[in-house]
């Protein structure tokens, strides 16, 4: 999984991918370490989606803009626009990131 650690690598991962999704963690937060469990997973289950990893607290500036204030959070994007958010502070299980993923590509594929 690639990391984002500054505002310019964020905007280059949703400008050069058509389907982004951005995970934001912190090193503090056990449920975010377990979302390390399953997302090499992730990314097989999804292999036409770009998964970045966020340190909320190493890129404050750009979490207080997308307002990430509880971690883990996960946001999705096509082409550059955000589609949907899983903002908040519980655990997410690996069913339901899955769940999330497969709401917004059927979001997308509304459009």
């Amino acid at each position: 999984m690639k990391i984002i650690n500054s505002l310019k690598t964020y905007e280059q991962a949703i400008i050069h991918n058509p389907l982004t999704v951005m995970i934001f963690v912190s090193d503090w937060c056990p449920d975010c370490h377990y979302m390390d469990l399953y997302l090499d997973e992730l990314e097989s289950v999804f292999p036409t989606i770009h998964f970045y990893k966020v340190d909320r607290e190493a890129v404050k500036d750009l979490s207080i803009h997308l307002n990430i204030y509880g971690v883990p959070s996960l946001l999705f994007y096509e082409d550059e626009e955000l589609i949907d958010s899983y903002i908040d502070k519980t655990r997410k299980s690996f069913h339901e990131v899955c769940t999330f993923i497969d709401q917004c590509l059927s979001k997308k594929e509304r459009r």
